[in-house]
């Protein structure tokens, strides 16, 4: 499991690392996420903190400079920090705008920077994480075929081939090139057009998510199996 400690004011930035984690078959925590309402939020990070592989830190001026909860999950994180022999990586530091910490064990970690380049920040990130086993399918749908509805009120169905493509019937120039993959229950599918990513939950016979285009619209959309 991935910890992301950040600063609420650095709320969507998280939330953008978080899908992006997902997409490569990680398991991220992000309280926004995977805290369930009734739960004892507090109780529950510090034990999402006690059982992460990794914690990154987003650090900005908020996260450094301002009183409140993040300050007591970067000293858990360095408490935890202690108890890691000295060649495992745990604690990442990861910079989303020019910032310096204080900290004499922050100041001692090499940063990653997702800022001016997100894209080439993440893939330094991302090589931390190459070694995690992903997690296996709970479900093979390979060859399986779905009826899908979403938000915008489209039906359209789909084909999941046993090689990895996508096969749509009802809109094959739209959804061109599509690829789909599995990493546990989460369930992912990629095509070459604007709207370019899919992201779902497996449940049983049905996969609830999102999608995002390339200029950051969402929106929902579930399926089930035919």
């Amino acid at each position: 499991m991935i910890f992301i400690s950040y600063a609420k004011e650095d709320g969507e930035k998280a939330r953008k690392l978080y899908n992006r984690l997902l997409m490569e078959g990680h398991a991220p925590w992000f309280d926004e996420e995977c805290i369930q309402p009734g739960q004892d939020w507090e109780q529950t990070i510090e034990a999402a903190i006690g059982k992460c592989k990794y914690f990154i830190a987003l650090l900005s001026h908020y996260s450094l400079e301002k009183r409140g909860y993040v300050q007591k999950e970067l000293k858990k994180g360095l408490d935890t920090l202690e108890t890691i022999p000295f060649s495992q990586v745990f604690l990442i530091p990861v910079r989303v705008e020019t910032c310096y910490p204080k900290d004499p064990a922050l100041k001692r970690l090499h940063w990653v920077d997702l800022f001016p380049d997100w894209e080439g920040g993440f893939r330094k990130l991302n090589k931390v994480f190459t070694f995690i086993p992903k997690e296996t399918s709970v479900a093979d749908l390979s060859g399986t075929k779905w009826v899908a509805f979403d938000s915008d009120g489209d039906r359209w169905e789909f084909l999941l081939k046993k090689n990895g493509i996508v096969e749509s019937t009802e809109f094959n120039v739209i959804l061109q090139n599509g690829k789909w993959r599995q990493a546990g229950s989460n369930f992912y599918m990629e095509f070459n057009d604007k709207y370019s990513q899919y992201r779902a939950i497996l449940v049983g016979n049905e996969l609830t998510g999102e999608a995002q285009n390339i200029d950051g619209r969402e929106w929902t959309w579930h399926a089930n199996v035919l």
